[in-house]
């Protein structure tokens, strides 16, 4: 199966010179012209993300980041976590495993021009606080540092922000003021814009669910890694779950048996988007990356992959 180029935007410039667009792509991605007729006929017999989900769970050997992770910490003034770290190796799975960034809409299959990945932040850590589900655009010269940086920043203007701009919270509370048969309709009219690519850009832009991936961080309040269903609203073919830290006997490379730090991600993918060889390719690099962290201060775009 013939792969095409992944169109990643630089970091310090406008986005590098592309192609001109066709009539037929859309507005956050171009369509997979040349492609294995298996996928080119999928979306015809699995019309959903959900009758097309497969699922992976991969357990990462933590040891190493965890101690990185320390280490970096001691010696910065800013504090990089284990989310970062998840979120810089996406971003350099997906720039070296650009199928991943692919999505099915209308029955066809597009390639999305930017890498974009969406997360929840709470406002404060209790079950009261107000969520808000941010998306963020990734560069091919991003690295842990450059990414830990944005997030950190990124999350504090969410929960700095006031309550009536919370982004894509507050658009669908505007929305959810329409009388239902009035809601109905509207979601109806922007699901067909959206089946022929003409949804407008605006609202792609600020849609959580029209992103590369969603990664939910349930690590962080303790409980291991479950598997997420995909939204069939919206172009998301990548969910990953990140569960928490614990201890677990190991075997090692020497058949050794030791306790180490582990984490599983559980992952929920679309099937139409690429084959099990090439996803569990993508996942077995990403494991790589999160498993000598170090690796993650090389941007994308100068790796290469393994």
């Amino acid at each position: 199966m013939e792969e095409t180029t992944a169109l990643n935007p630089s970091a310090d410039t406008a986005p590098r010179s592309l192609p001109r667009k066709r009539w037929s792509d859309r507005p956050d991605g171009r369509l997979v012209r040349r492609i294995d007729p298996f996928l080119r006929f999928f979306p015809f017999v699995m019309k959903g993300r959900n009758d097309s989900s497969i699922y992976y769970t991969q357990q990462v050997d933590a040891t190493e980041l965890l101690s990185y992770l320390e280490q970096k910490n001691r010696a910065g003034e800013r504090r990089t976590t284990v989310f970062h770290a998840v979120l810089a190796a996406m971003v350099h799975t997906v720039h070296t495993r650009p199928a991943l960034n692919r999505f099915v809409i209308g029955r066809r299959l597009y390639e999305r021009d930017t890498i974009d990945i969406a997360f929840v932040v709470k406002r404060e850590f209790n079950e009261k606080a107000q969520e808000e589900v941010v998306r963020y655009t990734f560069y091919a010269d991003d690295t842990i540092d450059t990414i830990s940086t944005k997030i950190a920043g990124e999350v504090k203007k969410v929960r700095n922000a006031p309550e009536t701009s919370r982004g894509a919270i507050h658009i669908l509370e505007v929305f959810l003021r329409l009388p239902r048969v009035l809601l109905m309709g509207l979601v109806k009219v922007l699901e067909l814009l959206d089946f022929y690519g003409i949804l407008p850009r605006s609202l792609i832009q600020v849609d959580p669910m029209h992103t590369s991936a969603f990664v939910s961080n349930l690590g962080s309040i303790g409980t291991d890694a479950p598997y997420h269903h995909l939204y069939e609203w919206g172009t998301t073919s990548v969910f990953a779950v990140i569960g928490v830290i614990h201890k677990e006997a190991v075997v090692l490379p020497d058949g050794s048996i030791q306790a180490r730090d582990v984490m599983n991600i559980g992952f929920t993918l679309d099937e139409r988007i690429g084959d099990g060889f090439y996803f569990a390719k993508a996942i077995r690099r990403m494991t790589d990356l999160l498993e000598h962290p170090v690796s993650l201060e090389t941007p994308p775009s100068k790796a290469v992959e393994a």
